[in-house]
Protein backbone atom coordinates (compact mmCIF):
# COMPACT_ATOMS: atom_id res chain seq x y z
CA UNK A 1 0.00 0.00 0.00
CA UNK A 2 2.85 2.41 0.82
CA UNK A 3 4.39 1.70 -2.60
CA UNK A 4 1.09 2.54 -4.32
CA UNK A 5 0.82 5.82 -2.42
CA UNK A 6 4.47 6.68 -3.16
CA UNK A 7 3.99 5.93 -6.87
CA UNK A 8 0.78 7.96 -6.94
CA UNK A 9 2.45 10.96 -5.26
CA UNK A 10 5.41 10.72 -7.63
CA UNK A 11 3.08 10.73 -10.65
CA UNK A 12 1.05 13.67 -9.36
CA UNK A 13 4.21 15.66 -8.64
CA UNK A 14 5.64 14.84 -12.07
CA UNK A 15 2.48 15.93 -13.85
CA UNK A 16 2.37 19.14 -11.83
CA UNK A 17 6.02 19.99 -12.54
CA UNK A 18 5.70 19.19 -16.23
CA UNK A 19 2.60 21.36 -16.57
CA UNK A 20 4.39 24.27 -14.85
CA UNK A 21 7.41 23.94 -17.13
CA UNK A 22 5.21 23.63 -20.22
CA UNK A 23 3.22 26.70 -19.16
CA UNK A 24 6.40 28.75 -18.54
CA UNK A 25 7.76 27.76 -21.95
CA UNK A 26 4.46 28.63 -23.64
CA UNK A 27 4.40 32.08 -21.99
CA UNK A 28 8.05 32.73 -22.90
CA UNK A 29 7.59 31.67 -26.52
CA UNK A 30 4.41 33.73 -26.90
CA UNK A 31 6.08 36.85 -25.48
CA UNK A 32 9.18 36.29 -27.60
CA UNK A 33 7.12 35.90 -30.76
CA UNK A 34 5.18 39.09 -29.91
CA UNK A 35 8.49 40.91 -29.47
CA UNK A 36 9.82 39.53 -32.78
CA UNK A 37 6.60 40.46 -34.59
CA UNK A 38 6.78 44.03 -33.30
CA UNK A 39 10.44 44.33 -34.30
CA UNK A 40 9.89 42.82 -37.76
CA UNK A 41 6.90 45.04 -38.48
CA UNK A 42 8.72 48.03 -36.94
CA UNK A 43 5.60 48.71 -34.90
CA UNK A 44 6.68 50.97 -32.04
CA UNK A 45 3.21 51.03 -30.47
CA UNK A 46 3.03 47.24 -30.41
CA UNK A 47 6.54 46.94 -28.98
CA UNK A 48 5.83 49.60 -26.35
CA UNK A 49 2.63 47.82 -25.27
CA UNK A 50 4.65 44.71 -24.34
CA UNK A 51 6.77 46.61 -21.81
CA UNK A 52 5.66 47.23 -18.25
CA UNK A 53 4.70 50.75 -17.22
CA UNK A 54 7.49 50.57 -14.66
CA UNK A 55 10.07 49.77 -17.33
CA UNK A 56 8.80 52.51 -19.64
CA UNK A 57 9.04 55.05 -16.80
CA UNK A 58 12.59 53.98 -15.86
CA UNK A 59 14.01 53.46 -19.36
CA UNK A 60 16.05 56.24 -20.85
CA UNK A 61 14.82 57.43 -24.25
CA UNK A 62 12.63 54.39 -24.94
CA UNK A 63 11.23 55.74 -28.23
CA UNK A 64 14.70 56.48 -29.58
CA UNK A 65 15.89 53.01 -28.50
CA UNK A 66 12.93 51.42 -30.31
CA UNK A 67 13.80 53.30 -33.51
CA UNK A 68 17.45 52.29 -33.14
CA UNK A 69 16.38 48.66 -32.68
CA UNK A 70 14.31 48.76 -35.88
CA UNK A 71 17.37 50.00 -37.80
CA UNK A 72 19.71 47.52 -36.09
CA UNK A 73 17.61 44.39 -36.69
CA UNK A 74 17.86 43.35 -40.34
CA UNK A 75 16.22 40.63 -42.38
CA UNK A 76 13.29 38.31 -41.99
CA UNK A 77 13.38 35.75 -39.19
CA UNK A 78 14.09 32.27 -40.52
CA UNK A 79 14.51 30.41 -37.23
CA UNK A 80 15.30 30.71 -33.56
CA UNK A 81 16.53 28.52 -30.74
CA UNK A 82 16.14 29.32 -27.08
CA UNK A 83 17.56 28.75 -23.62
CA UNK A 84 15.13 28.69 -20.73
CA UNK A 85 12.89 30.03 -19.63
CA UNK A 86 14.20 30.52 -16.15
CA UNK A 87 11.45 31.47 -13.74
CA UNK A 88 11.93 32.70 -10.20
CA UNK A 89 9.03 33.12 -7.82
CA UNK A 90 9.51 34.96 -4.56
CA UNK A 91 6.95 35.19 -1.79
CA UNK A 92 7.48 37.70 0.96
CA UNK A 93 4.76 38.73 3.38
CA UNK A 94 1.74 39.04 1.09
CA UNK A 95 3.70 39.89 -2.06
CA UNK A 96 4.31 37.36 -4.83
CA UNK A 97 6.72 38.25 -7.63
CA UNK A 98 7.31 35.95 -10.57
CA UNK A 99 10.13 36.85 -12.98
CA UNK A 100 10.99 35.04 -16.22
CA UNK A 101 14.25 35.31 -18.13
CA UNK A 102 14.59 33.97 -21.67
CA UNK A 103 17.50 33.88 -24.12
CA UNK A 104 17.34 33.19 -27.86
CA UNK A 105 19.56 32.79 -30.88
CA UNK A 106 17.77 34.23 -33.92
CA UNK A 107 18.71 33.71 -37.55
CA UNK A 108 17.38 36.14 -40.14
CA UNK A 109 17.91 36.30 -43.87
CA UNK A 110 20.69 38.87 -43.25
CA UNK A 111 22.23 38.25 -39.85
CA UNK A 112 22.28 36.20 -36.66
CA UNK A 113 21.23 37.81 -33.40
CA UNK A 114 21.27 37.00 -29.73
CA UNK A 115 18.26 38.23 -27.76
CA UNK A 116 17.46 38.10 -24.07
CA UNK A 117 14.52 39.48 -22.18
CA UNK A 118 13.19 39.67 -18.67
CA UNK A 119 9.45 39.48 -18.21
CA UNK A 120 7.62 40.12 -14.95
CA UNK A 121 4.75 37.64 -15.03
CA UNK A 122 3.23 38.60 -11.71
CA UNK A 123 3.70 41.18 -8.96
CA UNK A 124 0.86 41.25 -6.46
CA UNK A 125 2.06 44.54 -4.90
CA UNK A 126 2.89 46.52 -8.03
CA UNK A 127 0.92 45.72 -11.18
CA UNK A 128 2.90 48.40 -13.06
CA UNK A 129 5.87 46.01 -13.09
CA UNK A 130 4.00 43.30 -15.05
CA UNK A 131 5.25 43.05 -18.63
CA UNK A 132 8.60 43.07 -20.39
CA UNK A 133 11.10 44.74 -18.09
CA UNK A 134 14.22 44.50 -20.19
CA UNK A 135 15.19 43.55 -23.76
CA UNK A 136 18.75 42.96 -24.97
CA UNK A 137 19.67 42.49 -28.65
CA UNK A 138 23.14 42.00 -30.16
CA UNK A 139 24.45 40.72 -33.47
CA UNK A 140 26.07 37.35 -32.76
CA UNK A 141 29.27 38.41 -34.53
CA UNK A 142 29.68 41.26 -32.01
CA UNK A 143 29.29 39.16 -28.86
CA UNK A 144 32.33 37.85 -26.99
CA UNK A 145 30.98 34.72 -25.31
CA UNK A 146 29.18 32.72 -27.98
CA UNK A 147 29.60 29.46 -26.08
CA UNK A 148 27.27 30.73 -23.32
CA UNK A 149 23.62 31.74 -23.45
CA UNK A 150 23.17 35.46 -24.03
CA UNK A 151 22.12 37.57 -21.04
CA UNK A 152 23.57 40.94 -22.05
CA UNK A 153 25.31 42.55 -19.10
CA UNK A 154 23.11 40.43 -16.75
CA UNK A 155 21.79 43.61 -15.11
CA UNK A 156 18.47 43.58 -17.00
CA UNK A 157 18.30 47.34 -17.24
CA UNK A 158 14.80 48.65 -18.01
CA UNK A 159 13.93 49.21 -21.65
CA UNK A 160 15.75 48.27 -24.86
CA UNK A 161 19.48 47.58 -24.70
CA UNK A 162 21.32 47.20 -28.01
CA UNK A 163 24.76 45.72 -28.75
CA UNK A 164 25.61 45.01 -25.10
CA UNK A 165 28.08 42.12 -24.93
CA UNK A 166 27.57 39.12 -22.71
CA UNK A 167 28.93 39.68 -19.21
CA UNK A 168 32.20 37.87 -18.67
Amino acid sequence: MKKVIAIFLTLVTSVFLCSCIDNDLRIAQEKFEEILDAIQSENKDELTSLFSDDSLNKAQAFDAAAEELFEYFEGVVESYDYVGPFVETTKENNQVVQIMEFSCEVKTTKCEYRIAFQYIIRDTENADRVGVQSLYVIKAKDDINLEYAYWGDSRFLPGINIAIQNAE
